[in-house]
């Protein structure tokens, strides 16, 4: 579907070189004035009802969306892959070409980590082209340099996030914007950005819930109206703050409990335009937070991101429990996950799935002998090991159905994991 209800193009020439006064006047546009003509683009989409099983397009689909319905939305500007030939290679003084090395796959994912888990979809917009054509989590000139096909699909992107919020706050009255990304810095862990600078970030609780800081903060919104009366400080990195629930699920964040802020001279990524223009910062009802994702062990191989994906839906969820809503909808009927408890000593995910399973444990490689897959007559169908970390059951041999895995261990009782084989055809 192409979006195509523009009301008014503002031009203005590319130029890197702001003075103050030009930047003020810059950051005025793209926050007031296009923010209120993007008003006029979302109704071609709300004129029909959108579906959360269907994926909509901008011009040319270099941009997605698919709809959710809860009150969370991601997105994703610096994953895509498409390089067309009618936008022509960015380069500018300052521009930033490189890709987020599969954040466009962990968005997908954990779009559906968060379905297996609630039955509900969370909205989610990503950019299909490659950085060095469009930046979209960058204001118009810079992302596009002045191309139209590249300035039509920034439209296109921005447009898709303003629909979602307006349709989140229609339903829920408020939620939260999830900007996803990858960081190439040495610290391996995750930054969560809330438009607050390092320094900013070191000061004390008490000077991170002055008003000053408050307001410039992506989460200003949830910082003055949140379920449990937290304060900012508490909120940024308490012990029930987005960068605790991760650091809980095995994930190093920063700021979090375990670690407050980042070190003078550390690298970290403060939330960059798209945290800016779709977070509470100017008082809107959605909550914006940019993760920037380090890569060991979160987008490094396919088994970490979906064992990163599930981790996030479920930090996330809890997250939206503990201080937005004292319930979620309930969407659908689906079949529950069946894998273990998350403080398992062996995980299987996805959980269900089809083929191609990841087995994720904390014990030494000594601690196991084999793993056994039974089918629920009680019948030996599969002798494996968990070295490789990988269980394939390809479907032609393996029915869907529910199995067992039985893991023996050299020492103490064998671990046995329910597993749902669940294939669409």
């Amino acid at each position: 579907m192409s979006i195509d209800g523009r009301k008014e193009q503002i031009v203005l020439t590319p130029n890197n070189y702001w003075t103050s006064d030009m930047y003020q006047f810059k950051k005025f546009i793209t926050r007031k004035a296009l923010p209120f003509i993007f008003l006029l683009l979302p109704l071609g989409i709300n004129a029909q009802t959108l579906r959360v099983d269907s994926t909509y397009f901008g011009a040319n689909e270099y941009i997605e969306y698919l709809p959710g319905n809860l009150p969370l939305i991601f997105a994703a500007s610096h994953g895509g892959y498409l390089t067309p030939a009618s936008i022509p290679v960015r380069s500018c003084a300052g521009c930033v070409t490189v890709t987020d090395a599969n954040t466009q796959e962990l968005a997908r994912m954990v779009r559906e980590a968060v379905f297996r888990r609630t039955g509900c979809y969370p909205h989610l917009i990503i950019n299909r082209l490659r950085r060095n054509r469009l930046d979209a989590n960058r204001d118009i000139w810079e992302a596009a340099l002045g191309n139209g096909e590249a300035e039509q699909a920034w439209r296109d992107y921005h447009a898709f996030i303003d629909s979602a919020k307006q349709t989140v706050v229609k339903k829920f009255n408020r939620g939260i914007f999830i900007d996803l990304h990858g960081h190439g810095h040495s610290i391996q862990r995750l930054e969560l950005g809330y438009l607050l600078s390092g320094s900013t970030l070191r000061l004390a609780d008490g000077s991170l819930n002055a008003p000053n800081v408050v307001m410039n903060s992506s989460i200003r919104k949830l910082s003055e109206d949140n379920r449990k009366k937290f304060t900012h400080a508490e909120l940024l990195r308490g012990a029930f703050s987005l960068g605790a629930f991760l650091q809980k699920s095995g994930y190093a964040a920063v700021p979090s409990d375990a670690d407050p802020a980042p070190r003078s001279g550390d690298d970290y990524f403060s939330g960059g335009y798209s945290t800016d223009r779709h977070g509470s910062v100017e008082g809107s009802n959605i909550d914006a937070i940019q993760i920037e994702c380090n890569f060991q062990g979160v987008r490094d191989s396919e088994p970490s991101l979906y064992f990163f994906a599930d981790a996030l839906a479920a930090s996330l969820m809890e997250y939206l429990k503990t201080h937005y809503f004292e319930g979620l909808p309930s969407c659908q009927t689906i079949t529950p996950v069946v894998s273990a408890p998350e403080d398992a000593a062996l995980q299987i995910f996805p959980n269900p799935g089809c083929g191609t399973y990841f087995m994720k444990h904390q014990l030494q490689s000594n601690e196991y002998a084999d793993a056994t897959i039974f089918d629920v007559s009680g019948k030996a169908v599969l002798k494996t090991s968990l070295a490789s970390g990988v269980l394939e059951l390809p479907p032609g041999q393996f029915p869907n159905g529910l199995y067992w895995m039985i893991a023996r261990r050299m020492s103490g009782q064998p671990l046995r994991i329910p597993l749902l084989q669940q294939c669409m055809y």
